[in-house]
């Protein structure tokens, strides 16, 4: 029988708007992980698991 048990892992994601009104978002913990957009929770959970598997 397969065992289908995934790790679960937390992150800090910094989110901050800069002055032209785009949130800039990056995860303090993976080094240059970073992203940057409208939609920004759904943004950087796409960018931390490539840096993730980058790494």
């Amino acid at each position: 029988m397969e065992n289908n048990i995934s790790k679960i892992n937390k992150f800090i994601v910094c989110i901050e708007q800069d002055e032209d009104g785009a949130f800039v978002g990056a995860v303090p913990a993976v080094r240059s992980c970073y992203a940057e957009q409208q939609s920004m929770l759904r943004n950087s959970q796409q960018v931390l698991r490539l840096c993730l598997r980058n790494s």
